[in-house]
Formats: C-alpha cells, structure tokens, sequence
C-alpha cells in the first residue's frame, strides 16, 4: 500500500449484547485504520474485538483436561486464581467454561514490535467483565502475532511488584537489546523494568526487577477517534 497509514489499539465502552457490544466484546482488542494524519479512523472487523483475553484454566484442572482449552492449555497455574474443586467434567478430559476455565476479559492494550519484527500485545488482564482479577497488581498478559488477524497469548508478564501494573506498555531498545516495560502504579507513579527476551519472561512466569522512572504516564481516556465508545490507553 501506497502512503502513509495509522494503526489505532483500543477497547470499547460496553453498551449491549443489541449492538454486539455487550461486555464480554467490549473488553478486548479492537483496531482501527486510517490513511494519513487528517482521514477518518476505520474500524477493522466492523468493530468487533480482535484479541480476545484467554480463560485460565482452574488449578485442580487436569492435563489432560486442559487440552481441551486450546488457547490457555499451555498457560501455568495461574497465581491469581483461587483454588476450588473442578467439576466431574474434568475426570473425563473436559471442562465446563466459567467453572473449570476462569473467563477473562482485558483493558489498556498496546501494541509493539517484537526484535524479530512480530507484532506483540501487552494489556492489563481483568476478571470477565472488566472487573480486577488480582493480576494487575504485578502482572500483565502478553501476547504475539504475525499479522494482526490471529494471536498467540503466552500468558503473564510478572514484575517484582505489588503495586499495580496499571497501562503497560513495552518498547524495543534496539541500542541495549531489550525490551523497556513502562507503567503507573496504583499511586501514580511511573515505574520501568527491563529485560532481554519478554516472550521467554511470560513463558517462564519469574518476576522481573521494576526501578522507578522519571515520566508520569497518562491516564486511560475516552477517544476522540469518532469511533462509538471508543477508550484508549494512552
């Protein structure tokens, strides 16, 4: 393509299941395009979220059964989530959704470059719904793509927090050959971390150091994209 395009990352303001809108749709990914600086925005997918959060299966969650959740079945146990029995599904290679499997739903996504030239998805994962999971007091979810059409997630990023990850976003130094994590926590201050490969991160689940930094990020605001209940990170 010719010219110069705009990539927006955004979620939504959930509305009602009418307008296909409802709040397991309005908390994911969405994306919108635009051809120069002074064009409308346009919304892909008619405006349907993207990247949907994973659900986490349960700890008392066999093997076996976890395969049965395609997008969480490598995911570890999750930290977050409290310990309770599964159903008798699970004895039989299954798992009932919302029970066996935890639903998710996530806010304040970002996207970047990986080094190798993927794309990547950072955003605070939430409880179905939108509601705090526990996760976004020292984590956030990660997940990779090579087209932007379908995602890879990897699971959590952990940081040696407690805090609050609150808007993360993740750049490539090319000079250090690392990534820089940037967030705020929960009283406002900006924090950094850095590391040398965050897929292995997320895929290892080890906290990583976090320093304070200098810059104070941005709160969470309507956009003015004229896109229908429209909310960006930044």
């Amino acid at each position: 393509m010719k010219g110069t395009y705009s990539l927006l990352c955004y979620t939504r303001e959930a509305t009602g299941r009418e307008e296909a809108n409802n709040e397991d749709i309005a908390y994911s990914m969405h994306l919108a395009l635009r051809a120069g600086e002074t064009a409308e925005w346009e919304p892909l997918n008619e405006n349907y979220g993207i990247f949907f959060a994973a659900g986490v299966p349960i700890q008392a969650a066999t093997a076996e059964s976890r395969r049965a959740c395609v997008a969480a079945a490598h995911f570890v146990a999750d930290p977050f989530d409290e310990a309770r029995p599964a159903t008798d599904a699970v004895a039989y290679g299954a798992v009932m959704p919302g029970i066996d499997i935890t639903l998710k739903s996530l806010k304040n996504p970002y996207l970047f470059r990986l080094a190798d030239g993927r794309f990547a998805l950072a955003a605070t994962r939430t409880a179905r719904g939108g509601e705090p999971d526990g996760s976004e007091r020292s984590a956030f979810l990660l997940a990779v793509s090579d087209d932007l059409t379908s995602f890879t997630q990897l699971g959590l990023v952990m940081l040696r927090t407690g805090g609050g990850v609150n808007r993360p976003s993740v750049a490539f130094d090319a000079d250090a050959s690392r990534y820089v994590i940037s967030w705020t926590s929960n009283d406002g201050k900006s924090y950094v971390a850095t590391v040398a490969d965050i897929v292995a991160a997320a895929e290892s689940g080890e906290p990583i150091d976090i320093a304070e930094a200098v810059v104070t990020a941005e709160s969470s605001r309507s956009c003015d994209c004229n896109i229908p209940n429209a909310v960006l990170a930044t």
